[in-house]
């Protein structure tokens, strides 16, 4: 009888350490899907705040260009000088304009909030 007791009490706790398992698997699956959404969101959030930098530098350059042209050939020089400045300024912003259609694709795939308005960054680039 002892046997059977043995082989019982092991049937028991397998079947009792099943649920355990399954539910210990369910709880990493859902640990690890909530680590990519996570990730997911962190690269949406770094889009945002460069597509936002990139909008305010152009806007700030743009707000920049003075309409005077200059009074005499001092000031023309001077200015001249200030736009040779400005547009070497703008080169690094100009990589960081290019890329930004490219990451906004891959943000598309990765966003599941539908936080990443494709209209409102083909209006920022169409300014």
């Amino acid at each position: 009888m002892p046997a059977i007791f043995h082989v019982l009490h092991c049937q028991y706790l397998h079947f009792s350490i099943f649920p355990f398992r399954q539910s210990w698997s369910t709880l990493l699956e859902h640990v690890e899907a909530r680590e990519q959404k996570l990730a997911g969101a962190g690269e949406i959030h770094r889009f945002n705040r460069d597509v936002e930098d990139a909008l305010s530098r152009i806007q700030e350059k743009y707000a920049s260009i003075p309409e005077d042209l200059g009074r005499d050939t001092k000031a023309v020089l001077s200015y001249q000088k200030k736009h040779e400045g400005f547009e070497n300024e703008l080169v690094a912003l100009e990589a960081q304009v290019f890329i930004t259609p490219f990451a906004c694709s891959k943000m598309i795939k990765i966003d599941v909030t539908g936080s990443v308005n494709i209209q409102y960054v083909q209006y920022c680039w169409s300014i």
